[in-house]
């Protein structure tokens, strides 16, 4: 293909500073030539956005537990604390507007819960800048990332993408986050980072899509309750959906069907064993060593 690579760090991948400079660490390992970073929001940061919300509608404004966490993130990762001030003022005018009697529904939701991913992304740039990489962050929904009705992850913006991977930037991109079919932001859900980096990944043909998580990979069955379960290595794209359709908490959902249809290998990787082998996901041609598996939690 085009030798582009796909790299997605979840949150709990992203728990901390020290989390953050091993991301940066990988992406400069592991990205290769061409590299597009997908980013989840920091961990727990999704839900403490949704709890300030609650507590906004009751007259409390729960601002400094965030700003706290994510100045902290900025210290530990040497970076100017004034970085996400703009962000961090935003977020703030949108629980005062709550605490004013303005109403908390989907859409200001949605507001709210943005500011994890997008405050992740402008930290993990402004490392990789500061250790001689250029690179530059993105809202998915700034490049028009679309989940339509379909789900399909249009993207009307996918040449501001090429054109700055052309001009030698790395674009670092919010997971998590899309257009709606009205064009207003939404959410994805769950791991909705690990279908932000699939549709990109399928929409400039990468070569390969890397989900960088904090477990091993795809295993046989839950490591949590069963000592005695092992990864697996390689699987075929219909194995993997069918785990990720019945409830495996390892992949979004709809991750995927739009890499089977591009025909773009997907690799499950830990960032606590980034030399171990993961699990690649690819198809039933190349997955030589699929195993069968019936759970997966």
């Amino acid at each position: 293909m085009n030798g582009l690579r796909v790299l997605k760090f979840g949150g709990a991948a992203l728990r901390d500073g020290s989390g953050v400079l091993r991301a940066a660490g990988l992406v400069r390992r592991h990205g290769g030539p061409r590299v597009i970073v997908v980013v989840s929001a920091l961990e727990g940061v999704t839900e403490a956005l949704r709890q300030a919300g609650e507590q906004a509608r009751v007259g409390i404004l729960a601002w400094d537990g965030i700003r706290v966490r994510h100045r902290s993130v900025l210290r530990e990762t040497g970076l100017e604390g004034e970085i996400l001030d703009r962000l961090l003022l935003e977020f703030r005018s949108i629980l005062e507007h709550l605490i004013s009697g303005g109403d908390l529904d989907v859409r200001v939701l949605d507001h709210l819960l943005s500011f994890g991913e997008r405050m992740s992304a402008r930290i993990l740039a402004a490392v990789l800048r500061r250790d001689g990489l250029a690179a530059t962050p993105f809202d998915a929904f700034d490049l028009g990332l679309s989940a339509g009705p379909d789900a399909n992850g249009d993207i009307a913006g996918a040449e501001d993408l090429e054109r700055s991977l052309a001009g030698g930037s790395i674009p670092v991109v919010t997971g998590f986050l899309a257009m709606d079919s009205a064009g207003g932001l939404t959410t994805l859900g769950a791991n909705g980072s690990d279908l932000t980096a699939a549709w990109i990944g399928a929409a400039l043909g990468a070569e390969e899509v890397q989900l960088w998580k904090t477990v091993p990979g795809i295993m046989t069955t839950d490591p949590r309750v069963d000592p005695e379960a092992r990864l697996i290595e390689e699987l075929d794209y219909g194995t993997a959906e069918e785990l990720a359709l019945g409830g495996a908490d390892v992949l979004h959902p709809g991750t995927v069907e739009p890499l089977r249809r591009a025909g773009i290998p997907l690799r499950i990787l830990s960032v606590l064993d980034p030399d171990g082998p993961g699990t690649r996901v690819c198809s039933r041609a190349e997955a030589h060593r699929c195993r069968e598996t019936t759970s997966l939690v």
